[in-house]
């Protein structure tokens, strides 16, 4: 059953391992305070930088509790779709993790906007889950 579940979730579970990695190795090079909200360049809000653990613990509550939830809510397209919950959730990993990296590389000097990239994430998300679909209806509608 569970190592089903890391099978179904590899993916996931890759990007959560990874971010948990890049935590660790950035936790020794970051300052004391880390940015962890902006409003457009200017940061906000500054937290310790053992806030730098918060992407890598959120995915992994996402990707072992979110998932179920996900399975439940679309249970009567699962079928159909199987691996639609999976890209979701890798797809929340992914992000969580992009923003790990930048507040990372805003530590290092470099400045973006963020709600641009998170934004682009989000819709490159949505158009692969639209062409999964679209791919997975459309060998449906062949047998």
């Amino acid at each position: 059953m569970i190592s089903s579940y890391f099978k179904e979730n590899a993916i996931a579970f890759i990007l959560v391992c990874i971010a948990a990695l890049t935590a660790c190795l950035a936790f020794i090079f970051l300052p004391e305070k880390i940015p962890m909200q902006w409003n457009g360049t200017n940061v906000i809000w500054y937290a310790d930088r053992i806030a730098i653990f918060c992407a890598p613990v959120i995915s992994t509550i996402v990707v072992i509790f979110l998932k179920p939830l996900i399975d439940s809510f679309f249970k009567n397209y699962l079928s159909f779709f199987p691996k639609l919950s999976g890209i979701i959730v890798s797809g929340i990993a992914f992000i969580l993790y992009s923003c790990e990296l930048y507040m990372i590389a805003f530590c290092s000097g470099v400045v973006l906007h963020i709600e641009y990239i998170v934004f682009l994430e989000f819709l490159f998300l949505a158009i692969f889950c639209l062409l999964y679909i679209l791919k997975t209806r459309k060998s449906l509608q062949k047998l």
